[in-house]
């Protein structure tokens, strides 16, 4: 545990949803093509909108959220992968 790094959210006033996929495509990102080993740590007080929710449990239930990356993204993933 003392090994992985600890990724949280920094809510402001105008943290979106689009803001919070960024993250999460940050964060998978480095985790896979990167091998990095990563914490993600959300309170309740940070879920500012519902979707935000219906991302994180796409992810805790299939290990995707949909539609997080778009084609060209999808292409420098597998390129990477190979």
């Amino acid at each position: 545990m003392l090994e992985l790094k600890y990724e949280t959210l920094k809510i402001q006033k105008d943290f979106k949803v689009r803001d919070f996929r960024d993250v999460l495509k940050g964060m998978m990102m480095r985790a896979g093509s990167d091998n990095e080993k990563i914490t993600f740590l959300m309170t309740d007080t940070q879920i500012t909108d519902d979707e935000f929710l219906e991302n994180i449990n796409n992810f805790l239930n299939t290990g995707e959220v949909t539609n997080l990356y778009a084609k060209e993204d999808q292409d420098a993933i597998d390129e990477a992968m190979y």
